[in-house]
């Protein structure tokens, strides 16, 4: 595994639902930049109730498409 690489394996029909913190986390990022990122409508995310979750696999076309580097 390359050292800037993510290996994130998906159950099939169900994709991983991150916290803001876990998010952070897996792209090496500073929660304070995955707020930023997403109050500028960059990431997508979905609400439940009062709280955000990111679904890892739309994430990762987002932020290719958005940076042009691929976290995966």
């Amino acid at each position: 595994m390359k050292a800037n690489t993510l290996q994130i394996h998906e159950p099939a029909g169900n994709p991983r639902l991150l916290t803001k913190d876990e998010l952070a986390s897996e792209l090496q990022v500073s929660v304070r930049t995955v707020t930023a990122w997403q109050q500028r409508g960059w990431l997508p995310y979905l609400k439940i109730g009062s709280r955000c979750r990111y679904q890892w696999p739309q994430l990762l076309n987002t932020l290719e498409k958005r940076f042009g580097r691929n976290w995966n």
